[in-house]
């Protein structure tokens, strides 16, 4: 029933409004739909609305005002619990004519704050359901399900990360590197020129061209024109070589250079056809025919065979030794021309310890002036190797010298000399040690040199 209004007319008392009794019906009627919508026609609900019916499709229940919306041919198809809204039916946002239980047209967006999908409850994206994204109450998946096309994961910097501590396991740059970590630690990573492994590359097999400066240990068969070989019979030919670390090489076709930062031993026969540089130890099984410059920190020979050093054209080359020397194998023997020693001046002294380090020098001066208290020790020596040396000791001022040993010398004759106590005057003495400086023998070379 519409709502029945009361006509009062337009100025009081004009006689134009409703009649008393036609007006009190109008109220009367007007309640009584009241009553009959929200009570039982002669008294209101008590509270809160706890049912009410609007038409056929529409109902309202339960203390909670539960509200029921019903299709006169599927019986209720939504519903609003205490829980949320239940339906039977497919849901469509932008579509009239909705194929699944949530369907949203194209052209639609909206923001969700949080969405939760329980165990085995997947996601589909694609008109033919492509991409499913879900959790399998284990493992969390993301497939293509559909052969035609790709799972592109796209962005200019990409990073594949750990969840608890956001380490990288593997990152891309766009344009740059593609890099791999070990616990958060680079190890390989691509370059302009190639690729980059940081700490031991290893493989059980390598085959194909191999160019450039070899670095690192190298055993085994290598050629620098191709790396496929069975032969237990090691043998490294290439142009240039670079040995950092300990090297054992059985033999060495070199015809460009050949520089050693670490220790490396040759066991083969080796020729060498263009200038070799070696920055550490050198050792030689067999013979070495080096043609050219040959420098090394140290050189041990051969224990059979010998070594040769030639210039190109036969005539003898150059062999220079620096640090410790040339070692050969008991009963052979080094032939050396030219040979000199190494010279280290310690300036003039304070007083205090001084160290002549004779594994880099075997020869030292020394001023020392007036009274100065100097005191010598010997640093360097090792076992079952034989030292010597030579100590100039140049003199300023006047006054009985303190000079001392901290090593207790055997001097010959039994005692120390007694140095030279005038202005400008060199003592020279020497040294000799064969076990590590249990012993070293000392003898006076001349005193009171001018």
């Amino acid at each position: 029933m519409a709502k029945l209004g009361i006509s009062t007319g337009i100025t009081p008392n004009d006689g134009q409004g409703d009649a008393l009794n036609v007006a009190g019906n109008k109220i009367n009627k007007n309640f009584d739909e009241v009553y009959t919508l929200c009570g039982t026609g002669t008294t209101l609900f008590p509270g809160i609305v706890t049912s009410m019916v609007a038409g056929t499709n529409i109902s309202i229940s339960t203390s909670f005002g539960q509200v029921t919306i019903n299709s006169q041919a599927a019986g209720s198809v939504w519903q609003q619990t205490s829980i949320g809204i239940n339906t039977d039916t497919n849901v469509g946002i932008a579509t009239t004519n909705p194929q699944s239980k949530f369907q949203v047209g194209q052209g639609i967006s909206f923001t969700v704050t949080q969405s939760s999908y329980k165990d085995n409850i997947i996601a589909k994206y694609g008109t033919s359901d492509d991409l499913w994204v879900y959790h399998d109450g284990t493992n969390s998946l993301v497939k293509q399900v559909n052969a035609i096309g790709s799972l592109l994961v796209q962005g200019d910097t990409l990073k594949l990360q750990d969840y608890s501590q956001g380490h990288d396991y593997l990152t891309g740059i766009k344009d740059g590197a593609v890099s791999a970590y070990f616990d958060n630690s680079l190890k390989w990573q691509t370059t302009g020129a190639g690729t980059s492994t940081l700490g031991i590359c290893s493989a059980t097999s390598f085959l194909g061209p191999l160019t450039g400066i070899v670095t690192g240990n190298v055993t085994g068969l290598i050629d620098s024109s191709n790396v496929a070989y069975a032969s237990t019979v090691n043998r490294l030919n290439s142009v240039n070589i670079s040995a950092v670390g300990m090297s054992t090489i059985g033999s060495l076709g070199i015809t460009t250079n050949f520089t050693v930062s670490g220790n490396t031993v040759l066991t083969g026969l080796s020729t060498f056809t263009g200038i070799t540089k070696t920055g550490s130890d050198l050792y030689v099984g067999r013979n070495l025919d080096a043609v050219g410059i040959v420098t090394a920190v140290k050189f041990s020979g051969p224990t059979s065979g010998g070594l040769q050093v030639t210039h190109g054209t036969g005539a003898v080359g150059i062999l220079t030794v620096t640090g410790i020397g040339v070692s050969m194998a008991p009963g052979k023997r080094a032939d050396l021309s030219g040979y000199s020693e190494a010279f280290h001046d310690l300036g003039s002294l304070s007083a205090g310890t001084h160290a002549l380090d004779i594994s880099q020098y075997s020869t030292f001066k020394a001023t020392i002036d007036g009274t100065t208290a100097v005191t010598f020790s010997l640093t360097g020596p090792t076992a079952a190797r034989t030292f010597s040396g030579v100590l100039i000791l140049y003199f300023t001022g006047t006054g009985t010298r303190s000079v001392s040993f901290n090593f207790a010398p055997k001097w010959a004759g039994g005692s120390a000399p007694t140095w030279s106590a005038t202005n400008a005057k060199t003592d020279i003495v020497s040294f000799f040690t064969p076990d590590n400086a249990t012993n070293t023998y000392m003898n006076v070379l001349g005193l009171g040199f001018a």
